[in-house]
């Protein structure tokens, strides 16, 4: 007994009596892997775009730091590039050594000819740090140039750092190298990286290449393009080039325990640019502050649809094991991670310091939310408003789950109107965001704490009125606003004319109700009503 490969792999259309040349599974085989490809192809998860998308901010050009006065300076954009292989140090931030480690690939890169210009690209750069502690306490000069002796990081460009949503520069990722381990094989060279904390692991002091004159050295500039040695502190190794690997690891030129002469292996310069022009910024980024990074927060949570900030919040409160609506630090910071908003370690501690005035480890997450959501305006609120009328048909003030599910218009839903999701999925996120209490009736006040988050996802206050209008049938508006979901009828009047109207505000009034249509025409000032028809 044969069978297909779709059948062996279960297809969809798979069919238990065609046990061969089962045609018809084939056909669908191919317009599902047709329908995937295209699914892809329009989110750009395809391979192929994922590569091109990140070899694009891997290869953007950006400025190269130009030498007036034959010195390197802090904040200087440098190339660094050894001087036996003549490869350049270079990053790439898209590729982590181990998962959620927050450490970088570290590799060589060699696209240059003896002739050519370096091309700096945001991969191949680095940027000289000043390190303040050392500075404060005498080890490294205060001056603007880097001198000899000095204890510095060598940071990562800002274009592969910037966030793209605000444009805001993120933390940069520093030059790192870890002690060995069982891990790591216990290699005799340590392996470097790009972590993205800084640490002991991401200070180097840069030393001349004869060592036993360092002394000389100490404190004189340290001139660009040159050859120096790179000391890593913490291991007191130096870095190094070892089989296309960048390492920390001493390759002295004699095999001796005196010898301080070191192999070209060790050696590196710190490269600038050859023309001034290749200096020019032309970047503008937008400084990291609290305000910055709620903007960041509050466009990832709004991916999540018209429900994301009602997401986070229920998140927010079963991680409140006290029932207080405050988290700790730990519990904030793995929620916001948990719900898909990835923060470095100096952008949480900015986050959580705005919200932790009090610096007791606490935070409250409805101020928080409500930071994010931000105030709804004054003709949001009354749109919401019409909404919990047109429930509360009695005035009682009480509005039931049930009621609302039953005359709830998902038709013209965002997500829905955009193909998002189906009317069955709308509904079923829809009822799972209230907090009714026990018999089921919303407030007021828990109508409008709903709308309020799903205000946040919206922009314009039109739009808003056009999704309320037409979620909940309220008559009116005027241009693009203007209701489109209330009915319109054909009315025949006794006297054999037609007109056709408008039912006002129709919120639960089916089709086949047509003494309620009567009723509500009659209210609208309509008279002489023969007969109602529908309208198309």
């Amino acid at each position: 007994m044969l069978y297909t490969p779709q059948q062996l792999a279960g297809g969809s259309k798979f069919s238990g009596g065609v046990r061969v040349g089962n045609w018809y599974e084939d056909d669908c085989y191919e317009k599902d892997k047709i329908k995937d490809f295209n699914a892809k192809r329009d989110s750009g998860s395809l391979l192929s775009s994922t590569f091109a998308a990140k070899q694009s901010v891997l290869r953007q050009r950006v400025p190269h730091s130009f030498s007036d006065d034959d010195t390197l300076k802090y904040n200087d954009t440098i190339m660094l590039r050894n001087a036996g292989s003549r490869a350049f140090v270079a990053c790439n931030v898209f590729e982590e050594l181990e998962w959620n480690s927050g450490r970088m690939q570290v590799l060589c890169e060699n696209r240059e000819s003896k002739e050519a210009e370096p091309v700096a690209a945001a991969c191949n750069t680095l940027v000289i740090t000043r390190d303040k502690e050392a500075t404060a306490s005498g080890i490294s000069s205060g001056g603007p140039s880097l001198c000899y002796g000095d204890v510095f990081y060598l940071c990562s460009n800002p274009s592969l750092t910037v966030d793209k949503r605000t444009n805001m520069r993120r933390a940069p990722l520093f030059l790192s190298s870890s002690a060995r381990s069982v891990s790591s094989g216990l290699e005799e060279g340590q392996f470097c990286c790009m972590a993205k904390s800084r640490s002991r692991d991401s200070r180097w002091q840069v030393m001349p290449l004869d060592m036993r004159r360092k002394v000389v050295y100490e404190g004189k500039p340290v001139p660009p393009n040159s050859p120096v040695l790179l000391l890593h502190k913490s291991s007191k190794q130096f870095l190094a080039v070892d089989s296309k690997n960048i390492v920390v690891k001493d390759f002295k030129a004699r095999s001796t325990k005196k010898c301080l002469e070191y192999s070209t292996q060790n050696q590196f310069s710190f490269v600038t640019a050859r023309d001034r022009r290749y200096a020019a910024d032309n970047r503008t980024f937008t400084r990291m502050t609290p305000e910055a990074l709620l903007t960041k927060i509050r466009l990832i949570v709004n991916q999540r649809g018209v429900h994301g900030i009602r997401g986070l919040a229920l998140s927010f409160k079963i991680m409140d094991d006290a029932g207080d609506r405050m988290l700790d630090k730990e519990d904030f910071k793995y929620g916001l991670s948990d719900y898909g908003i990835g923060l470095s370690n100096d952008e949480f501690e900015m986050v959580m310091s705005k919200f932790d005035t009090n610096r007791d480890g606490f935070v409250s997450f409805d101020e928080f939310l409500g930071a994010i959501r931000g105030p709804m305006s004054r003709r949001r609120r009354d749109m919401v408003n019409q909404a919990y009328k047109l429930l509360d048909a009695d005035g009682s003030g009480i509005v039931t789950l049930k009621d609302i599910t039953s005359l709830y218009d998902v038709s013209k839903h965002p997500e829905f109107i955009s193909g998002k999701k189906s009317k069955d999925e709308i509904m079923r996120e829809f009822v799972k965001q209230w907090d009714s209490s026990a018999d089921g009736t919303i407030t007021m006040k828990e109508f409008h704490e709903y709308f309020r988050d799903v205000s946040a996802s919206i922009d314009t206050d039109d739009y808003f009125e056009l999704m309320m209008r037409n979620a909940w049938h309220i008559s009116g508006g005027e241009g693009q606003m203007q209701n489109t979901t209330c009915r319109r009828v054909l009315v025949v009047h006794t006297d054999g004319s037609q007109t056709i109207e408008e039912i006002k505000n129709d919120l639960g009034i089916k089709a086949t109700d047509m003494d309620k249509m009567i009723r509500k025409l009659k209210s609208q000032g309509v008279r002489d009503i023969r007969t109602v028809k529908l309208y198309g």
